[in-house]
């Protein structure tokens, strides 16, 4: 789902078009399933932080990401997402943090790593940059991922 979300979010689709793209579940009563966070308010507000990402708008973007990951706690994808948009918009210390905590749930995760690797670079961290390059090589040497973490220069 995400990858279609944000597809139709960069091609300027609005967030509540987005949605009403989005099947209903419903329980056996027929009603939609209730809790304090409604299911469809979530997943409306991360089509709208795709949206606010694919029009530039990253502090909204990361505001509603963050308010997301209030209820999703440690959800790896969420991490993810906040730990770009920070690099963005140069809070490096915070994306590499959000990076580590999602490298910690996921030891195989590549998705990102790339990004993660230049604010590595940046923070001159090579330590941290050789063991994560060795670790993408071990998990999957034909991500495009583990090219580009190859390629940032490393003491």
């Amino acid at each position: 789902m995400n990858g279609s979300v944000t597809a139709l979010a960069e091609r300027r689709v609005s967030a509540k078009e987005i949605v009403s793209l989005s099947p209903q579940t419903a329980n056996r009563s027929g009603r939609a399933p209730f809790d304090c966070f409604d299911s469809s308010r979530w997943l409306q507000r991360y089509v709208e932080a795709q949206c606010c990402i694919a029009s530039n708008d990253y502090k909204g973007g990361l505001e509603l990401f963050t308010d997301l990951s209030q209820r999703f706690p440690n959800n790896m994808h969420l991490l993810l997402e906040i730990a770009k948009v920070e690099a963005i918009i140069g809070k490096n210390d915070e994306a590499i943090m959000n990076f580590e905590k999602a490298r910690s749930i996921d030891l195989y995760l590549v998705t990102y790593m790339d990004e993660y690797a230049m604010l590595l670079k940046i923070k001159s961290d090579f330590s941290k940059l050789n063991k994560l390059v060795h670790d993408l090589l071990v998990t999957d040497p034909t991500r495009p991922e583990v090219f580009v973490a190859l390629s940032v220069p490393r003491l």
